[in-house]
């Protein structure tokens, strides 16, 4: 059922890339959905590269996602999508690849949308990271499916109790429900736990949590 479910996912996605996003393939997540006609030779040179070295393919996955995160935290973003590109023919099971990627689409895009299918697609996988969430729950927010950015802003904190910024989501998010009690707790809670809480979001939850 979970392999159906990704491959319903996967088939949704590069449409959406395709329409959205105006770039050569080899700069577009997983190649646009135009893996088909490049993959096999690359894998073959990718795969033969690392053995060489004494790595796994997964193991040469990670490498290329650091390097491809490194890309993408320095706004690097043809460097970065091409890093990740090439950690996905290695392991397309690796969750911090469609984080990646959705990460990218976000930023560089400004595609919120073809960003949802690409967070979906990651928290498939297993060994998810706990930011997943945080950030998946924050797009959420920004198009104003609250509930849903409730429930995976706490799966975030179920994943990891102490994962940043999660708390910001959750109080955000009972404050645009008018659940100011709640909003001024999390928010509270957020600042206790480090976040990097918006200015004014715990004074004026709080401030309407007492009725002011």
């Amino acid at each position: 059922m979970r392999k159906q479910a990704l491959f319903l996912i996967t088939l949704i996605a590069f449409p959406i890339f395709k329409e959205s996003v105006s770039a050569p393939a080899h700069l577009m997540p997983m190649f646009g959905g135009q893996s088909q006609r490049t993959s096999s030779k690359n894998q073959k040179a990718l795969v033969a590269f690392y053995e060489k070295r004494g790595f796994t393919r997964k193991e040469g996955a990670r490498e290329l996602v650091v390097m491809g995160w490194n890309a993408l935290e320095k706004k690097d973003y043809a460097n970065a999508i091409s890093q990740l590109n090439q950690a996905w023919l290695l392991d397309p099971e690796n969750a911090d690849v469609y984080y990646g990627f959705a990460r990218i689409v976000e930023k560089r895009d400004k595609d919120m949308k073809s960003a949802e299918v690409l967070y979906r697609q990651a928290i498939t996988k297993e060994d998810v990271a706990p930011e997943t969430y945080v950030d998946y729950g924050r797009i959420l927010l920004v198009q104003g499916r609250v509930d849903d950015s409730l429930e995976v802003s706490y799966k975030a904190l179920d994943i990891s109790p102490k994962v940043r910024d999660a708390r910001i989501n959750i109080a955000q998010a009972h404050y645009r429900k008018s659940d100011f009690f709640k909003a001024c707790r999390w928010a509270r809670s957020a600042r206790q736990n480090g976040d990097n809480l918006p200015a004014g979001l715990q004074d004026q939850a709080c401030r309407r949590a007492d009725g002011g």
